[in-house]
């Protein structure tokens, strides 16, 4: 899950990142790095993620097997 550093009690279901993505950290400008990858259970669904696009209301990168070799 992706929340605000000063949200009290949040509701994590809500700010979870989708299956087959990994959280990685946080880049200098505070965007949020995720590294794609095949989860071993049932994908509930498929959600395709780009570099640049906002997330939860975070700029995300995406690093992908193309980018991370």
């Amino acid at each position: 899950s992706v929340v605000k550093a000063n949200s009290l009690n949040p509701d994590l279901s809500k700010s979870l990142i989708p299956d087959g993505y990994h959280i990685k950290g946080w880049s200098e400008n505070n965007e949020l790095i995720l590294e794609e990858w095949e989860p071993y259970y049932y994908k509930s669904e498929e959600v395709d993620l780009s570099s640049g696009m906002e997330f939860l209301g975070v700029k995300i990168i995406v690093l992908s097997e193309d980018t991370t070799s």
